[in-house]
């Protein structure tokens, strides 16, 4: 492709072409793959298509198909001082979303008789319940994964594992938490960021709020369970956030040690624009058992 544009006085017809041949290609092995990775010093940036490569069989629904999990997953065993994982919906969502995504897709698929699937789907669509553990194969996997790499043996697993995502409207931190008996070594968070969001009207806020409220989550884990959906084996709340504003986020990597700073622009007495810093926390533990090899940073 790049070749192809070089020689291109004007290269917009050629990448209308591929965007329309691309565009209806389907979820197959033969498919462009949307996911690639980089090697930026010693952090290794995988992203996840989490659009293009869905899988919608409603006997096994896959945020990727097979083949290309196996891809990712080979990427993200390799060696690395920190993982990035990013992908543009999130996994680990606040409060009852996830389990009211979970509910859903399992009533779709009939967990609650076949005359409840069309409202169901209904739902599904309205509420736009097309996160991670709106497909709990993929969300499974995605946890498995994790819990791999950040027990790999012989030191090998990475400081930091950060999920990053964004496409709910918001941005927000959270450490995810395992069980100890994963022999986890990696530190791993999820960080969420929407630098140009929709603006939620006010319902749309309050009716957010009350889905990442306790009181949402219990009605929410009420409806997973009786659909017979199970608890996933790790647990994560806000730690910073949620933030309704356009924000940047930042991840900085030095060594062993790795921060993540979200900033949204505010005016001065002057009106000059400025970028204020909502939250700035460190994802790496206290001390790192690793001498420094260098610096990187993504922004995101």
């Amino acid at each position: 492709m790049l070749e192809a544009l070089l020689a291109a006085d004007d290269g917009a017809d050629y990448l209308e072409k591929w965007a329309r041949e691309a565009s209806g290609l389907a979820p197959v092995p033969v498919r462009y793959r949307f996911s690639f990775a980089r090697r930026i010093g010693d952090v290794a940036v995988v992203i996840i298509d989490s659009r293009n490569g869905r899988v919608l069989d409603p006997r096994a629904r896959l945020m990727v198909g097979a083949e290309e999990w196996a891809w990712i997953s080979e990427l993200c065993h390799e060696p690395s001082r920190h993982l990035v994982i990013g992908t543009s919906l999130p996994a680990f969502t606040p409060g009852g979303i996830g389990d009211l995504q979970h509910w859903n897709e399992r009533v779709c698929a009939g967990a609650w008789s076949r005359f409840a699937v069309g409202p169901a789907e209904w739902v599904r669509r309205a509420l736009d319940l097309e996160d991670w553990p709106a497909f709990a194969r993929s969300f499974d996997a995605l946890v498995k994964l994790i819990c791999d790499v950040g027990a790999q043996g012989r030191g090998e697993a990475p400081a930091t594992i950060s999920v990053l995502a964004g496409d709910i409207h918001f941005s927000y931190h959270s450490e995810l938490h395992f069980p100890p008996t994963t022999l986890l070594q990696s530190r791993v968070h999820q960080i969420v960021s929407s630098p140009i969001r929709n603006a939620l009207r006010p319902f749309e806020r309050a009716v957010m709020r009350v889905a990442m409220s306790r009181a949402g989550w219990m009605v929410a884990r009420g409806l997973r369970r009786a659909t017979g959906g199970r608890r996933p084996g790790v647990h994560w709340q806000l730690d910073d956030g949620p933030v309704f504003d356009n924000c940047l986020g930042a991840l900085r990597f030095d060594g062993g040690e790795a921060t993540v700073r979200l900033e949204r622009a505010v005016t001065r007495d002057n009106d000059e624009p400025v970028l204020d810093v909502v939250f700035e926390v460190p994802l790496h533990y206290p001390t790192v058992r690793r001498a420094p090899i260098g610096s990187s940073e993504f922004d995101g």
